[in-house]
């Protein structure tokens, strides 16, 4: 499974997976620092995670993400 996480503002660097309590699990590398990265979920165990993003113009968002 994917997930496409995409931003309005500046390009993605990476993208942190991490779990509801903090623990880093995943991260990836935008390719081609684009608006919007496909991310893999298809490791991640059913759950809560938080995805967090950051961009090249310094900016971190970071949202929820439940895999049933």
């Amino acid at each position: 499974d994917k997930v496409t996480v995409r931003v309005t503002e500046g390009k993605i660097i990476t993208i942190d997976v991490l779990s509801i309590s903090g623990i880093l699990i995943k991260t990836v590398s935008a390719n081609h620092q684009t608006q919007s990265q496909l991310l893999d979920t298809a490791a991640l165990d059913s759950g809560m995670y938080l995805v967090r993003v950051l961009t090249e113009n310094g900016n971190e968002l970071t949202k929820k993400l439940i895999i049933e």
